[in-house]
């Protein structure tokens, strides 16, 4: 198994990963400077800037994959709505947006289950709808060979309240799609940040999730619930955070020695960038973080 280096790039270089005009620069930038191979970003709209990013990533033998987060959450589409016609509207955009993403050349599309819109003692309803909205994705993306989904697991009470976050409840909601013979084109992000904020154990959901999974985002979090940095905000790595250089490389000599769904696991830094940060400057701090983290393991460089 090898623990690749990935770039989250919709959230190192977010102040301008909304530009399409100017994108493709961004990307043959970062790409002159140091050839990830795997590469995780937002979806491109324009047809003729996707058709560039599609060759363009062809070309560098790229794996991309796709997140859909901000698409759904900024039109308040939730694949776990508990109205069924907003549910289902929810579903219909996500396939639009699987369509497009293949047009993208994409391997994967990642997606979360949306917020908690009710009570959690009618939590039941939202996370039904939420099942039924991945199955019918999951038969969706079955006629496309070149993609498939990626579940995002949140935090279920600290911060976002999104419906689905619990290490036990996916691993039992992939054990059934198990057992309906569903599994073959879904896997589950590891994000060292969400584990926390649910006060489990890095450690023990990794070797849990593991099985299902491809993609580790380490993710760093101020625990302190007084601090104002406490939440899922993307800070940098280290203090005030828990995710130090230590514990980061800790985690991934572990993660070295599970059995994970594919030969390749990438790995990714999940930091924001602000508009006043030089953004190429925080990917360099951010690889080289990575980098001496997977520096004891097995990996392609």
């Amino acid at each position: 198994m090898l623990l690749i280096p990935s770039i989250l790039f919709n959230n190192i270089f977010d102040p301008v990963s909304k530009d399409e005009a100017e994108i493709m620069k961004y990307y043959r930038g970062l790409y002159s400077t140091y050839e990830y191979e795997s590469l995780e970003t937002r979806l491109i709209f324009d047809k003729e800037i996707r058709k560039e990013f599609a060759k363009f990533v062809s070309e560098n033998k790229i794996s991309v994959t796709i997140w859909s987060t901000s698409n759904l959450n900024n039109k308040k589409l939730y694949l776990a709505d508990p109205d069924e016609e907003k549910r289902q509207e929810a579903v219909e955009y996500m396939k639009e947006l699987i369509d497009l993403s293949v047009e993208a050349n994409a391997e994967f599309i990642g997606f979360t289950s949306g917020k908690k819109l009710l009570p959690d003692s009618e939590m039941e309803q939202q996370t039904q709808n939420f099942e039924k909205s991945v199955v019918e994705l999951i038969d969706y993306v079955e006629q496309y060979e070149q993609i498939e989904l990626m579940l995002e697991p949140l935090d279920i009470e600290a911060d976002k309240k999104f419906v689905v976050g619990s290490t036990d409840y996916v691993v039992d909601f992939f054990e059934r799609l198990k057992g309906q013979n569903k599994l073959k084109k879904i896997s589950v992000c590891i994000d060292t940040a969400h584990i926390v904020l649910n006060n489990e154990s890095v450690t023990k959901s990794m070797k849990k999730l593991s099985k299902y999974s491809q993609r580790i985002h380490l993710a760093n979090v101020v625990l302190d619930r007084e601090n104002e940095l406490f939440g899922d905000k993307h800070i940098r790595m280290g203090s005030p955070g828990f995710l130090t250089q230590e514990v980061a490389t800790k985690l991934l000599n572990e993660a070295a020695n599970l059995k994970f769904r594919s030969k390749k696991v990438y790995v990714a830094i999940e930091v924001r960038g602000k508009e006043q940060a030089n953004l190429f400057k925080l990917e360099e701090g951010n690889r080289e973080f990575l980098l001496r983290s997977l520096a004891k393991n097995n990996i392609d460089k």
